[in-house]
């Protein structure tokens, strides 16, 4: 097999000589945090008051300053290095639903045994003509 020719590993996953990979998955959008984006209907069930948003902050149910918050997440979000968000806020998810926009082909390119993103595409067709431009391939 030349490095330019894909060999895949599932439906969903391709590698060229463990050089370059191609996998399809979801994409991170923004949204405002409050009740309604934080329900399962809307975003996935991890996504709660006291779980992480995509970028590690943590999901505050109301304002850091109310009185009715919980003294440990209160605590819990001041010292966190990640940050907090409150309600009202922007926030990032992981769109596993694609409810917001589609899956996109995602390009990995292996520096020193991790593989690291360098690229997406919305065509699986593209993203593997990327990586033979890259390879030097056809």
């Amino acid at each position: 097999m030349s490095a330019a020719n894909p060999l895949w590993l599932n439906e969903n996953l391709a590698t060229f000589d463990e050089q370059v990979r191609i996998e399809k998955g979801p994409q991170i959008i923004e949204l405002n945090c409050n009740k309604e984006t934080l329900s399962n209907d809307v975003t996935s069930a991890h996504y709660k008051v006291g779980a992480r948003d995509a970028e590690g902050k943590i999901i505050l149910g109301c304002s850091i300053d109310d009185p009715e918050i919980d003294p440990a997440l209160h605590a819990r979000a001041l010292n966190d290095p990640y940050g907090y968000i409150s309600p009202g806020e922007t926030m990032k998810v992981i769109d596993w639903k694609e409810k917001f926009i589609p899956s996109v082909w995602k390009v990995y390119l292996n520096k020193g045994g991790l593989f690291q993103q360098v690229n997406s595409f919305s065509k699986k067709d593209d993203a593997i003509h990327a990586v033979q431009q890259m390879l030097g391939g056809t």
